[in-house]
């Protein structure tokens, strides 16, 4: 018998090659509290309408081939998080989004502590049984940050970062997306013009 994963989790990352001179400046970091982020500044991607655009359109190129259909999707809330050597975050999801992704535009080294996302299928099962180290069917996985890099994920899935290591602080920009697009599905069918445009 043949063994394939099956009913999989996307994620994605590409890299872009931006200026982040004026970003690296800003200072409108979430500030942290007994390790949860307090209201901050949640809109930090409207300062910066080039770099929106292109997180846009590098998501809806990735929702193109991963769907099939071009549907546009938007950026709701954009905020800064930084991480100084032995700080961390929490494990946490997002909610009133169906796609997050995360950007790094500060530097980095190996020390760096990695985005690392907890297993969502595995709470499904009822047993809980000792597995091998980076066994793929119950692993959490980690990806390092890298200067440019975007990482595209699902907003359900668990995600955190152990203690930071490293002398360089750790600058991120997170964000949520949803679609704008009609979304069609008979009673449950949705369009935001509908809300927004008070066309009722």
């Amino acid at each position: 018998m043949n063994t394939f994963p099956a009913f999989s989790i996307f994620f994605h990352v590409v890299t872009i090659d931006f200026d982040f001179t004026q970003l690296r400046q800003d200072q409108r970091h979430a500030k942290q509290k007994d390790g949860t982020y307090l209201a901050g500044q949640y809109r930090i991607l409207e300062s910066y309408p080039e770099l929106k655009n292109l997180i846009e359109l590098k998501f809806n190129e990735f929702f193109i081939d991963l769907y099939g259909v071009d549907a546009k999707n938007k950026v709701t809330t954009s905020w800064m998080t930084s991480l100084n050597k032995g700080e961390s975050i929490h494990i946490h999801n997002h909610r009133n989004c169906q796609w997050s992704g995360v950007l790094y535009y500060g530097e980095y080294d190996d020390n760096s502590c990695p985005l690392k996302f907890e297993n969502p299928i595995l709470p499904l099962y009822n047993f809980y049984h000792r597995t091998s180290d980076n066994c793929p069917a119950s692993s959490d996985i980690a990806i390092p940050p890298r200067t440019g890099q975007i990482v595209f994920f699902p907003a359900f899935v668990p995600h955190y970062s152990n203690e930071h290591n490293s002398d360089i602080t750790r600058q991120s920009l997170a964000f949520n997306l949803i679609p704008t697009d009609q979304m069609i599905s008979g009673d449950s069918s949705l369009d935001y013009g509908w809300i927004t445009n008070q066309n009722l």
